[in-house]
């Protein structure tokens, strides 16, 4: 007989989620920040069913809510992610059974966003119902090889190469300043009341939730405010972390006035972008080999490319970032159309 029960998320089931995470993905996760993820996060109810035989965690399916910005309208949305099943029992349809449970509690008339990798893709799309929508573009910038010149002087014979490369494509107009700052300021809230407006899909940058999703996050973050003639006329938020024995600077997040990306605002939004781009990297070369973004819009990845930014190969990339979404309801159009969408790191809920 079948030992497998499915039921909601209840307080005390934290520490059989995070061994499941460790014995599922070889992944260490703490209880404070499972605990920031979920519990804390400011956007409302979480979701999340789990699969147990006997008292041993071994699946779960989880969605968390989140707000969008689309054409200027707020919009609630669920995001699914963290969802596994243990090696031992795979292959027996227990996140089948999982979603199952998770569909009768939650709202099924807003949208639902992922990003899927290899294993799920195929799940998600064909059982569950979601609509593929195409990958997630990763861009990249050389900055450097320092690290790797620390662990062997070989990797110096590379440098040229790099110094002549960031020259070519690195040449600045001293326009935008990028300010360290701890917190984001009141102009930033300023800021975000005079964007959010704009035409397309993006999250909802409140100031309430970008100091849930990176102020008060368990992870070390640098936040910057760029500046034109003193006055604020962005934000980007940079993730510095090593893989592959280099420094990998992510940005998370990159806010400039107005989002319209040279389709839609023409060339002067596209160059400030641009600038954007180039003070952040002026501000992290010191600590990072590379630089990292995924493609914001198509309008605005002309301004990547101008400043350096390549495509990163699929081949090169530890999995793909398969983006799927599921409309549910006809009013979410703008949300099922890739195109619409301003692309951050930060819709990405591991970095």
């Amino acid at each position: 007989m079948d030992s497998i029960v499915t039921r909601e998320f209840r307080s005390g089931d934290e520490a059989a989620i995070l061994r499941l995470y460790r014995e599922t993905f070889d992944t260490v996760v703490s209880e404070g920040y499972w605990r920031w993820k979920y519990l804390d996060n400011p956007s409302g109810k979480i979701y999340v069913e789990l699969a147990f035989d006997r008292e041993r965690c071994v699946g779960q399916y989880a969605m968390l809510p989140m707000s969008l910005s689309v054409d200027g309208k707020p919009c609630d949305v669920l995001v699914a992610l963290d969802n596994m099943v243990h090696p031992d029992y795979q292959r027996r349809g227990i996140l089948k059974r999982c979603e199952a449970g998770l569909a009768r509690r939650r709202p099924g008339d807003i949208p639902y966003y992922t990003f899927l990798n290899e294993n799920s893709f195929h799940m998600y799309v064909k059982h569950f119902g979601w609509t593929y929508m195409g990958e997630l573009p990763v861009l990249l910038k050389p900055l450097g090889v320092d690290s790797l010149v620390r662990r062997s002087p070989a990797w110096k014979l590379l440098q040229p190469f790099f110094a002549a490369y960031r020259k070519l494509y690195s040449s600045r107009t001293g326009s935008i300043e990028a300010c360290p700052v701890e917190c984001f300021s009141a102009a930033v809230e300023s800021l975000w009341q005079r964007v959010k407006d704009s035409p397309g899909v993006t999250f909802d940058r409140s100031s309430k939730w970008l100091d849930w999703r990176f102020v008060a996050a368990p992870v070390d973050y640098d936040i910057l405010e760029l500046r034109r003639s003193g006055e604020l006329c962005g934000y980007a938020v940079v993730r510095v972390e090593e893989k592959f024995g280099l420094n990998i600077g992510w940005i998370l997040d990159l806010l400039v006035d107005g989002l319209g990306g040279e389709d839609q605002a023409g060339p002067p939004q596209g160059q400030r972008f641009g600038e954007a781009l180039l003070a952040v990297e002026e501000r992290m070369s010191g600590r990072c080999d590379f630089l990292s973004l995924v493609a914001p819009r198509a309008g605005l990845s002309r301004s990547c490319r101008r400043v350096g930014f390549r495509r990163l190969p699929s081949r090169l990339l530890p999995h793909q970032f398969y983006f799927c979404t599921r409309a549910n309801v006809d009013s979410a159009a703008a949300v099922v159309d890739r195109e619409q969408w301003y692309f951050t790191w930060s819709l990405h809920d591991v970095l």
